[in-house]
C-alpha cells in the first residue's frame, strides 16, 4: 500500500537548503528566514584583512575588500558580509580578518567607493571568491 503523499511546499527563503555559519552563530539559519516582501537595501560592505604573505611593514600587508550587499538591514548586511570574509580566511590561512563596516547608500563614503562598479551580492546567497574578487 502506498503512503499518500503530502503537499511540496516551496521554500521562499534566500539561503540554499543546509547553509551553516562557520562561527555557529546563526547568521546563515537568519538567512534562511521567509523575506518576502521585505525590503532590500543596497550597502556597501567594506573588510580589512591582514596578510602574512608579505613583511608586516609592507604597504600591502593589510588591504581591503569592497562590494555591495543588498539586504533588510545594515546589521544584516555587516554580518552576512563578515560571514562571507571569515569563511574566506578559513579557505585561506594566510589571510587574517580585521574588521568590517556597512555605509548605507546615503552615506557619503558609499559614493566614494562608487558602489556601481563594485560587485553586488545578496543577502544569504553565497558569492565565490571570484564574485567577490579576494
Amino acid at each position: 500500500m502506498r503512503e499518500a503523499s503530502r503537499p511540496v511546499r516551496r521554500r521562499r527563503s534566500l539561503a540554499p537548503v543546509g547553509i551553516e555559519s562557520d562561527e555557529g552563530d546563526g547568521v546563515a539559519r537568519e538567512a534562511q528566514r521567509d523575506t518576502e516582501g521585505d525590503p532590500m537595501e543596497r550597502f556597501m560592505y567594506v573588510a580589512w584583512f591582514r596578510t602574512s604573505r608579505v613583511p608586516v611593514d609592507d604597504q600591502d600587508a593589510q588591504w581591503p575588500a569592497c562590494f555591495v550587499i543588498r539586504a533588510p538591514s545594515a546589521s544584516d548586511a555587516q554580518a552576512w558580509g563578515d560571514q562571507l570574509a571569515r569563511g574566506m580566511c578559513s579557505r585561506r590561512p594566510d589571510e587574517t580578518f580585521l574588521w568590517s563596516r556597512v555605509d548605507a547608500r546615503d552615506d557619503p563614503r558609499y559614493s566614494e567607493h562608487n558602489g556601481a562598479q563594485m560587485p553586488e551580492i545578496v543577502f544569504g546567497r553565497w558569492a565565490s571568491d571570484e564574485e567577490l574578487g579576494w
